[in-house]
């Protein structure tokens, strides 16, 4: 069995009850040891500790987050001096990777990489001047790993293009979606859209507000409901009073178990200038809600235009008020789009838990 140490970003392992702590222990059954070092600051006041019988979590405690490379880098060295075998697996090709990729050029270990996210869209680059920094960056990463670990096939066909890394080189392996026991209980009222989603950027939410200015002027009664939270909210909120929008548009802000929104929507929209993967479209589809969704992640790999979902160029505003209306007026077409998405996505992820674990496993020690 072998020994893995990550470099990660995600602070809620260090939460007791999150999911999050409770698949990294899931994981470390899968190894020998498993050690998870987490950029953090000593604001955070985040204490290491082990987790499991072979699960340690280890918090970097820097002074600023610029400092979170070099201390990420000093403590996993150190667990690689007693670990001369271990493998070092980053969360991604930026700043946990160049971790990864000074530990590889000193300490001669493996390194596996994943990439959860579309690094080589245009919308990627445009997003900040950090992005640009990371595209520069990202090469040099990937072409040090062994493996390389990504969500969906669209990542793996933009790395083989923009790096020429070989398709042995790279393992698509999705984020795994708990199934819903039985068949979802439907209560939509005919005019309900759905948005799961961060408040960010790269969700390109000020457009989806647009889109629904055109939608409410066609189709009556309509209203989308926003569920997420994120550095955008206030901004959001305004744009949409703005827009004179209020009685049409709502945030619901962040929720725990965001399930039973999907029993009250007529059908789940997503305007994303890029996604890695898109979990949101697969939950939507386990749940039998019908799908509106801009060209990023999964769309028109695992979902194909006019048959599993109804895809739209990115920003192409007509197509999206073009496809939500048409929608919302033929309830057939919404139950033949549903139940295509839900056989097609039904083939195409783990039917087990157990089942992705073992691909989890072999996505990093398949060499």
């Amino acid at each position: 069995m072998k020994t893995i140490i990550s470099i990660s970003t995600d602070k809620k392992i260090f939460e007791t009850d999150s999911s999050v702590r409770q698949r990294m222990i899931e994981y470390g059954a899968l190894f020998k040891e498993l050690h998870i070092v987490v950029f953090t600051t000593q604001h955070d006041a985040l204490i290491s500790e082990q987790i499991s019988p072979n699960v340690w979590v280890y918090a970097t405690s820097s002074l600023h987050k610029i400092l979170y490379v070099f201390d990420a880098y000093v403590l996993a060295k150190e667990l690689l001096r007693k670990r001369k075998k271990a493998i070092v697996s980053t969360q991604d090709p930026f700043e946990t990777g160049v971790v990864g990729y000074f530990l590889h050029h000193k300490m001669k270990n493996l390194l596996h990489v994943q990439i959860h996210t579309d690094m080589y869209s245009p919308y990627f680059k445009k997003g900040s001047i950090f992005n640009r920094i990371r595209l520069w960056v990202a090469p040099y990463v990937c072409r040090k790993a062994y493996l390389i670990r990504v969500v969906s096939k669209r990542i793996k066909l933009s790395l083989m293009q923009n790096l020429k890394i070989t398709d042995e080189k790279i393992i698509i392996l999705p984020i795994y979606v708990d199934r819903p026991v039985g068949i979802p209980l439907r209560k939509d009222d005919g005019n309900t859209l759905l948005s799961l989603s961060r408040l960010t950027h790269e969700k390109n939410l000020f457009f989806l507000v647009d889109v629904m200015g055109k939608v409410v002027s066609r189709v009556n009664r309509v209203r989308l409901v926003i569920v997420g939270d994120g550095p955008f909210r206030k901004a959001l909120e305004a744009y949409i009073e703005a827009k004179q929008l209020t009685e049409h548009v709502y945030i619901e802000g962040w929720q725990q178990d965001p399930e039973h929104y999907f029993e009250h929507a007529t059908a789940f929209v997503s305007t994303s200038l890029y996604e890695g993967y898109g979990m949101t479209f697969v939950e939507a589809a386990l749940q039998r809600v019908p799908i509106v969704a801009s060209d990023v992640g999964i769309m028109n790999d695992i979902f194909k235009d006019d048959e599993s979902a109804m895809i739209c160029s990115v920003n192409n505003k007509d197509c999206f008020v073009e496809k939500i209306c048409s929608l919302l007026e033929n309830k057939e077409k919404m139950r033949e789009l549903s139940e295509r998405a839900y056989s097609e996505v039904s083939l195409s992820i783990p039917k087990t838990k157990s089942e992705y674990l073992e691909q989890y496993k072999n996505s990093i020690c398949d060499y």
